[in-house]
């Protein structure tokens, strides 16, 4: 009796290879899909780390307390110098010359301002920058003048792992944070005051709000932290492609930032308590 035997179809080389093809479309999508959830775990831990660092530098200054040996503090500051480079930053006290609450250049809208000349102003033997941070910090002290000391005991030392995603605004490499008040005072490379100019008589104050921008490799998405100055609240948001409203952005207009080319509407102190607040 005869007997057909079915015969085993196996797959075409055609088909082997369309099938390889997806299955390598997928482990892409697959891993690209981990690789920008993974990146975006890792940009928020830096970013809650860097504010909640920059936040800490704030209470201090607010809470400073000294010691019987030691003089008037003018406040706590925080060096973002090498943050873009390193991911390091590091904290210090502004020290100054007197011992106590009550000479005139403790007095001053700004710390160590000889009100009698121009702020940026130099002056005398050593061409001292008046009103500016008496940089560097951790240098050697020096009797009669003002100093920065770093504060000991926090190890910020590389604890930015997205560095070379960061970018810092303004020009602003220090913010000092004024003792008690707690508002933040802006310093570039220099020491020399960002946000403020001019004389007693006539002092500028330049909302030069100061933004730390951390930008993401696999995403168009960007967050930013902002310090503003006059009251030293900190912000923190994240933008997205939805917020863009051209590519060009007006120099004076505060409302909008330009990243990556693209203009965004600035997410203000306005923009956050729109947030929690309920519209009537």
């Amino acid at each position: 009796m005869d007997k057909k035997q079915a015969k085993k179809k196996g797959f075409s080389l055609a088909e082997v290879l369309v099938i390889m093809s997806i299955v390598l479309i997928l482990m892409s999508v697959g891993t690209q899909s981990f690789l920008g959830f993974r990146e975006t775990a890792l940009i928020r831990e830096n970013v809650e780390t860097l504010k909640q660092d920059i936040l800490l530098a704030q209470h201090m200054a607010i809470n400073t307390k000294r010691g019987e040996e030691t003089k008037w503090i003018y406040g706590i500051g925080i060096d973002l110098s090498n943050l873009s480079t390193t991911g390091g930053y590091r904290y210090f006290r502004w020290v100054s010359q007197f011992d106590k609450f009550g000479d005139p250049r403790t007095k001053a809208p700004l710390p160590d301002w000889n009100v009698s000349d121009e702020i940026k102003h130099s002056y005398g033997v050593d061409e001292q920058c008046n009103a500016c941070l008496p940089l560097p910090i951790g240098g050697p002290i020096v009797s009669g003048k003002s100093n920065l000391a770093l504060v000991s005991g926090y190890d910020t030392n590389g604890l930015v792992s997205i560095a070379d995603n960061i970018e810092v605004n303004n020009d602003v490499q220090y913010i000092l944070f004024e003792s008690v008040t707690g508002r933040a005072l802006l310093y570039d490379k220099d020491g020399q005051p960002v946000n403020y100019s001019g004389t007693i008589e006539n002092l500028q104050f330049e909302s030069n709000l100061i933004e730390i921008v951390i930008k993401r490799k696999r995403s168009r998405k960007f967050d930013i932290i902002s310090v503003y100055p006059s009251s030293g609240i900190i912000l923190h948001h994240t933008y997205k492609d939805g917020e863009k409203i051209g590519t060009e952005c007006d120099p004076t207009d505060t409302g909008c930032i330009v990243v990556n080319g693209s203009a965004y509407e600035r997410y203000s102190l306005e923009s956050e308590i729109k947030m929690y607040r309920k519209e009537p």
